[in-house]
């Protein structure tokens, strides 16, 4: 049996969002992961993170989230000036942030016409503003929702700094709740609009992607998620045959199922395959934890063997 090994170079960035447990977070900084927290809630793993940057243990790669919709949900407003000057604070210990893109309506209350018209100008300000008053402009994410008019997307593809330099990087969010089919057709229109544009090679983030056949089949640079996490809590790790319910203990999940009601080819399967992460299926089937750093091995180890797989058409940006 070969061991899967994780010190080879990766081919895709995938952020791992959210805090776990301090092993699981231990072994992401190990394996130089990259790392995604919203700054509305983490900042104590924020600055752990970028202290090691900065001193050089830690050389994976970490974005912060504004934490926009979560401040939303709440009725909140953030302080656009705050953020700024926390993410100058981080000096070289973070390498992308998110923009304080705004959010439409009063959360619970169905919005109108007119404000979801009017979020992506107020969206598209805040990012302007940010730009001017930040340390390093390059590290401000601009946000592009679903649903919003194509011609914001166009207008961040347009857009040319001072020196007459486009952006580089921006951030492209499709509507989770919305069938699988409707998101991709939104993603070849999208990824349509920027290779016929004045800036075809801007890089892009998908925003709450783990799903490996969008990863693929669209040349995202990079995406974030927290299912990892999430479907670790339910009894579940992903495997390259799909997601599997590994749990001996009943799930909450209506269900009542564990992984008794697993047949025999697929328990065979878990006993050769899930030990050549280094791990045991005993762990892993009575302990969130142990699924948890199976899932970020996982997608780690897809993220070293990457392969785009979509339209020639599309042109695929290399990492930086």
């Amino acid at each position: 049996m070969n061991l899967i090994d994780f010190t080879l170079p990766i081919k895709y960035d995938i952020y791992f969002a959210g805090s776990s447990y301090a092993s699981v977070m231990k072994a992401g900084q190990k394996y130089h992961v990259c790392k995604l927290f919203t700054q509305l809630t983490e900042r104590k793993s924020i600055n752990e993170w970028a202290d090691l940057k900065r001193e050089g243990t830690f050389h994976g790669k970490l974005m912060v989230d504004s934490g926009a919709f979560s401040a939303h949900t709440r009725g909140a407003d953030l302080d656009v000036d705050e953020y700024i000057g926390y993410i100058d604070s981080l000096g070289t210990g973070v390498d992308l942030a998110i923009q304080v893109d705004h959010i439409p309506g009063v959360f619970g209350v169905p919005r109108t016409k007119q404000q979801i018209l009017e979020a992506p100008k107020k969206s598209w300000d805040n990012f302007l503003y940010m730009r001017d008053h930040v340390n390093d402009p390059d590290k401000i994410l601009a946000v592009f929702h679903q649903d919003e008019d194509f011609k914001w997307l166009k207008n961040m593809l347009d857009y040319r700094d001072v020196n007459n330099k486009p952006l580089k990087y921006i951030c492209i969010s499709s509507s989770k709740d919305k069938h699988t089919k409707l998101r991709e057709d939104w993603y070849y229109k999208v990824f349509s609009i920027i290779q016929n544009s004045s800036n075809p090679d801007i890089k892009t983030h998908s925003l709450g992607t783990s799903s490996i056949n969008h990863m693929e089949l669209f040349p995202f640079t990079s995406s974030d998620a927290t299912s990892w996490i999430q479907v670790a809590a339910r009894g579940y790790i992903y495997t390259e045959m799909g997601l599997m319910l590994v749990s001996d203990q009943t799930i909450q999940n209506g269900s009542g199922e564990n992984n008794a009601f697993m047949d025999k080819a697929k328990r065979n399967f878990l006993e050769g395959y899930i030990p050549r992460f280094g791990m045991n299926c005993e762990d892993i089937q009575r302990h969130s934890e142990y699924r948890q750093l199976f899932n970020m091995l996982f997608y780690l180890h897809w993220a070293q063997n990457y392969e785009y797989k979509g339209p020639k058409s599309f042109k695929k940006k290399s990492l930086f």
